[in-house]
């Protein structure tokens, strides 16, 4: 009986691992693209700026 509840404690201790994991992942691409599309931004603005310039 002691051996069934433990296995089933580990069990549900383990499913918070893989969502916090998955979560750090996802946080991880969304603040990257964000830097890439800024970063894509910026380029634009600055072709524009030198062709209004020029």
């Amino acid at each position: 009986m002691k051996s069934a509840r433990l296995k089933h404690f580990h069990k549900d201790n383990w499913f918070h691992v893989p969502l916090i994991a998955a979560f750090n992942m996802l946080d991880l691409v969304g603040k990257s693209m964000t830097a890439v599309f800024m970063l894509q931004g910026m380029r634009k603005s600055l072709l524009v700026v030198a062709l209004l310039l020029c």
